[in-house]
């Protein structure tokens, strides 16, 4: 099945995106323009139009998740030194949250490690696309829509296929979202999903990404080690509510684009030979917008590469970061507390809650292991195994964020 570009696009404007998504459009347009026609994958553009959305959909319309989900081919754990390994709905996490009223939440991807497949596909020309999405489960005072925020990274091929490479990454999200840094939640509810895949060539988005990353400071070929520490990925001048920010690369600084902020999302890791990590951020938006959000980035994603292989998926999760939200709604969900969680597929869960493993840095490592080990551990560590561990801080919310 094919889908005229004019048509969509047409359909888009008649959705009514917003004045940011307009500042994307031509970029968009320039993109799809320079990859030849496909097929589109049917299975990617449902996903961003009508699964991933399905639970908070529910949640608005009847103040219940959907009954039956399918199978998750991901799951989320949290991770503390005292407690190990715990599914991140495990009811021993809920005397630790908040106790009640609004909340702010912010995140970020400590280490993005690919599997070995992952890594050798994209070293032979193929990329990976990311994406973070967090969003209100209610409106706060006066609006009487949801606002979320979105942040959306794709990895280009590396220049030299034999390179290590792409080892340990990480993304910060904040780092495209300006001013907005910080997501609120009225009543201590929420949802997120994260999301990644890699395919063979490059697809329509990662081919609109790496034409606006060639415009921004910091696109480098190299990585700093996690040895020097991890750069908190800083903004560059901030944008309005609602605007899209960019970053990329590992360095940090800004550069001006017509009707835009730009900044460098930092990238870190114990290896170098990193290429072309560039992300946009949609901070702020309304959740109308965001369906229109999701049918650019299901029609760019399901064009112009190979069949995208899933490194992780989530439908948005109910994430829970006070106890009273808990009680309040039936349905299971994140357990939200500072601290680290980690994403892995399911086929793996068993192994870390045997607390076989261990976080070291933000890492996966065996149990055993040393501090003076665990730079020699963390490559080897689960090579066919794809994870991603998450820092999450969550804050009551002070009154001028109400």
């Amino acid at each position: 099945m094919t889908t005229d570009r004019r048509d969509f696009f047409s359909t888009v404007l008649a959705l009514g995106a917003t004045p940011a998504l307009l500042q994307l459009l031509p970029e968009m347009a320039q993109a799809a323009s320079a990859a030849p026609d496909a097929a589109m994958d049917m299975d990617t553009y449902k996903f961003w139009t009508q699964t991933v959305r399905r639970p908070s959909v529910s949640f608005t319309q009847t103040g219940k998740l959907p009954l039956s989900r399918g199978a998750e081919p991901s799951v989320m754990l949290f991770y503390s030194d005292k407690t190990g390994f715990l599914r991140a709905h495990d009811e021993q996490l809920i005397s630790q949250m908040q106790g009640s009223g609004d909340v702010t939440v912010s995140v970020a991807m400590e280490t993005l490690r690919p599997a070995a497949a992952h890594i050798k596909l994209m070293r032979e020309n193929g990329s990976g696309s990311l994406r973070v999405d967090l969003r209100q489960a209610v409106p706060m005072h006066p609006l009487s829509d949801t606002l979320s925020w979105s942040s959306m990274g794709t990895i280009a091929g590396a220049a030299d296929p034999g390179g290590v490479g792409y080892q340990n990454l990480s993304y910060d999200p904040k780092a495209t979202w300006g001013a907005s840094k910080l997501v609120p939640l009225v009543n201590g509810v929420g949802f997120w999903a994260w999301n990644m895949n890699v395919q063979p060539g490059q697809s329509k988005f990662a081919l609109m990404l790496a034409k606006i990353g060639n415009f921004l400071p910091g696109t480098s070929s190299t990585s700093t080690s996690k040895a020097k520490g991890k750069a908190e990925g800083s903004a560059g001048s901030a944008s309005s509510s609602g605007g899209p920010t960019f970053g990329g690369g590992a360095e940090t600084g800004t550069s001006s684009a017509p009707g835009s902020s730009t900044s460098a999302t930092s990238i870190s890791g114990p290896v170098k030979q990193i290429l072309g990590f560039v992300g946009v951020g949609l901070p702020s938006i309304a959740g109308t917008a965001l369906h229109v959000v999701d049918a650019i980035y299901g029609f760019m994603q399901s064009q112009g590469g190979g069949k995208p292989d899933t490194v992780f998926e989530f439908q948005d999760q109910m994430m829970y970061a006070t106890q009273d939200a808990r009680q309040k709604y039936a349905d299971p969900g994140v357990h939200l507390l500072p601290g680290e969680y980690v994403i892995v597929p399911s086929t793996a869960v068993r192994d870390l809650l045997g607390q076989k493993y261990k976080l070291l840095d933000s890492a996966l490592v065996p149990a055993d292991t040393s501090d003076a080990q665990k730079d020699d551990a963390m490559p080897t560590t689960l090579p066919d195994t794809p994870y991603a561990t998450i820092r999450v801080a969550v804050s009551p919310m002070s009154a001028a964020c109400t």
